[in-house]
């Protein structure tokens, strides 16, 4: 077998795959617009997120009693439901080494694998691995404060396939959907310690749309 490609190789052949350098270098935010479906439930809710330079992230997960918020700011994180029949909502705090992974996870949505400066310690290749039964180039992040994520690029496309977190978080890339010259996923599904626990599938994502800066702050009602 070759030998694996360097970690810079790797993310310039994921680069290729997904679209062209100033269609991926013009991007400033990103807006995804989909469902979350729970596997054991059955339970769907609407769910929209948006990722925005250099590192914000807010998601909101609609269902039939409640509506959720979960945002990083570039200081802070906090996580808010409120009730839809009485309108009552309670704000939580979110610990700094989960809003990390956050900033981190948007990152890697917003820059497409590009020089990350600052934001990245280190990225090493791991040689070639398997994962759910397609063999894959193996890249490790290394980001400040000991946390990494381990990226999965097919190794004849070359096409991002999945990403595990330091956490054991496992999310496998599928299906399509093309805007703006850039092809993004259309489904992420979930594992936790090997069983899938949810999948969430975007109808309609969008780049460089106007974003309220309002829904990253901590509420004030708090």
């Amino acid at each position: 077998m070759l030998p694996a490609m360097d970690a810079e190789a790797a993310f310039k052949a994921a680069r290729r795959a997904i679209g062209s350098e100033s269609a991926l270098n013009r991007v400033s935010n990103i807006h995804f617009d989909g469902y979350v479906m729970a596997e054991d439930s059955g339970r769907r809710a609407r769910l929209k997120v948006i990722f925005k330079k250099p590192h914000l992230s807010w998601m909101q997960i609609s269902s039939e009693n409640f509506v959720e918020e979960i945002v990083a700011n570039r200081f802070e994180g906090f996580f808010r439901r409120t009730d839809r029949e009485t309108g009552e909502a309670k704000t939580q705090v979110i610990p700094a080494r989960a809003v990390s992974r956050m900033h981190n996870l948007a990152w890697l949505h917003l820059h497409f694998y590009s020089s990350p400066g600052k934001r990245l310690g280190k990225a090493v290749s791991k040689g070639f691995a398997e994962m759910h039964g397609r063999l894959c180039h193996k890249v490790r992040i290394q980001f400040p404060a000991n946390l990494w994520s381990d990226l999965y690029f097919e190794k004849e496309s070359g096409v991002h396939f999945a990403m595990q977190d330091d956490n054991g978080l496992l999310r496998v890339l599928s299906g399509r959907i093309e805007t703006s010259g850039i092809r993004f996923p259309e489904k992420i599904t979930v594992f936790e310690e090997g069983r899938e626990t949810r999948h969430m599938v975007f109808e309609k994502i969008t780049v460089n749309q106007p974003v309220n800066a309002r829904i990253f702050e901590f509420p004030t009602d708090s």
